[in-house]
């Protein structure tokens, strides 16, 4: 009986020996993804636009400096003898440059044609702009005019500057003013106060919606600084929810090397 379950012992090992050997004499190899060419072609871009018009250069946002390559494809009636006309607008609304998309191919054809071109145009002043698409309208009928504005950054400003300061004060501090006024009674600084800036709503070329850009506390003295790029902002004093200190909001143009300094004054509302 003994003897037996030796045999039986060293059969079971000869099996399990010899399953191994069998799978080692196989070659397995794990599956690796195939490798990217270097000079594969990126993935395409996902275009932007609406039914008339879609654009694949340069996408919203990016950055760009002249000239600048615009791509994508339109309808066949935007264009008018195989072109329509490209806008590059700084941060107010004005043209720094303007140009021609080209058809690629037959434009009088159904369906959407492609198009390319290249639009030179000066320094911006502002850090944000619009590249505007129009159609070709040579009936000058407003009622068939169509476009499409891209927001882009410019290159040429994209570093943004230490360049806007300013001041938060209180006042009335006296329940009385006097004639002549009172230095006791003047106006004393907002320590503090916390200041806002946000996207200029009231701005001649909204680009992007009302948003808060930064935020910074006013110190003992009430000054407080930011660091901003060229563009049009808004200035608030955080009110909690309180009905005083009612501070003013100011509105602020931000431009290449033109520092600025700004006072908020705010209502105690001491009478």
């Amino acid at each position: 009986m003994r003897a037996r379950g030796i045999l039986l012992l060293i059969l079971g090992l000869g099996i399990i020996l010899g399953t191994g050997l069998y799978a080692a004499s196989f070659n397995f190899v794990t599956q690796q993804p195939a490798p990217i060419s270097p000079g594969a072609p990126p993935p395409s871009p996902v275009p932007v636009g609406d039914s008339n018009i879609q654009i694949t250069a340069p996408l919203p946002g990016v950055v760009i400096s002249s000239p600048v390559a615009v791509s994508g494809k339109a309808l066949g009636s935007y264009y008018f003898e195989a072109t329509f006309p490209v806008k590059v607008l700084d941060g107010d609304g004005t043209v720094l440059g303007q140009g021609q998309a080209w058809a690629q191919s037959e434009w009088t054809v159904p369906g959407s044609v492609p198009f390319a071109g290249s639009i030179m145009f000066t320094k911006p002043k502002f850090a944000i702009g619009t590249i505007v698409f129009q159609n070709d309208n040579p009936s000058g009928d407003p009622a068939r005019s169509k476009q499409f504005e891209l927001q882009v950054r410019f290159k040429e400003n994209t570093t943004a500057v230490d360049n806007v300061t300013g001041i938060v004060l209180l006042g009335p501090t006296c329940p009385v003013e006097r004639i002549p006024p009172d230095p006791q009674c003047a106006p004393k600084p907002y320590t503090g106060a916390i200041v806002e800036v946000w996207t200029d709503v009231q701005r001649k070329h909204l680009l992007i919606p009302d948003t808060e850009i930064a935020k910074s506390t006013a110190d003992n003295n009430g000054a407080f600084s930011f660091t901003l790029y060229p563009d049009y902002y808004r200035l608030i004093v955080y009110q909690e929810g309180k009905p005083y200190p009612r501070c003013e909001e100011k509105q602020i143009t931000v431009a290449s090397g033109v520092p600025q300094n700004v006072t908020m004054n705010c209502d105690t509302g001491i009478r």
